[in-house]
């Protein structure tokens, strides 16, 4: 009768294990997944929540087990070499469809730019984008910036003229702290073909946006969506 499992830091331990529900309807596997390992019988094709954190080539099987998922939320490690970049394509060609995905990780423009434009090219049919922009792997991003970003191959020209959201309504950003990168993602998004209701922005705690900011991320939202929220401004159209 189990509906809800979280599987979530379990280090590198991993034993077998055979889970049989037929009533799954939210699971959080933030742990390699070995179908050699772990069974899942009896569950839906569709379940209504998965969460589920990529880890090179490992959660694949995880994703394959599943068709459909009403949220999808993924959190993603930084790649470290390109042939990862190439496994993390290849990879979440298996993942679910879903209506509503949630992104956790990205914390550079090389990393966020070719990764979520893959995403939102497989999953056209999104009605809300969750993106957290939380940095957890500072150490990761420093030496990613620094040395410069070898993980994705620098040749491809990235475009957003073949993203088309026409069923996207909604938009929340969180971890928001108003810096370069930040404010370049919004950019990036709204050279994507949508048109949204609502976009929410929050930041982080003890971080503050001028409302010369404020009013700067409006004029880049306003052709794009009717409301635009932060904690405490609504602008609309």
């Amino acid at each position: 009768m189990m509906y809800y499992l979280a599987l979530d830091n379990c280090g590198g331990r991993s034993v077998a294990v055979t889970i049989a529900t037929a009533m799954l309807a939210e699971l959080i596997w933030n742990h390699a997944y070995d179908p050699r390992l772990h069974k899942l019988e009896g569950a839906d094709r569709q379940i209504y929540r998965l969460v589920s954190t990529y880890m090179s080539k490992s959660n694949a099987a995880l994703f394959s087990r599943f068709d459909a998922v009403d949220e999808l939320c993924l959190r993603l490690s930084m790649l470290s070499k390109p042939q990862e970049y190439k496994e993390f394509v290849r990879d979440t060609d298996k993942l679910p469809k879903t209506k509503v995905l949630e992104v956790r990780g990205l914390s550079t423009k090389q990393h966020f730019e070719p990764i979520i434009l893959h995403l939102l090219r497989m999953h056209s049919r999104l009605t809300k984008i969750k993106v957290d922009l939380f940095r957890e792997n500072l150490k990761e991003i420093n030496h990613c910036l620094q040395h410069g970003c070898t993980c994705v191959p620098p040749a491809v020209s990235w475009t957003t003229d073949d993203v088309v959201l026409d069923s996207l309504e909604e938009v929340e950003i969180s971890s928001f702290t108003g810096s370069v990168e930040d404010v370049e993602l919004l950019k990036l998004l709204f050279t994507c073909k949508i048109k949204i209701r609502r976009l929410a922005i929050h930041t982080t705690p003890g971080v503050s946006l001028s409302r010369e900011m404020q009013k700067r991320i409006w004029g880049l939202a306003r052709p794009h969506c009717i409301f635009l929220e932060f904690e405490t401004t609504l602008f609309r159209r």
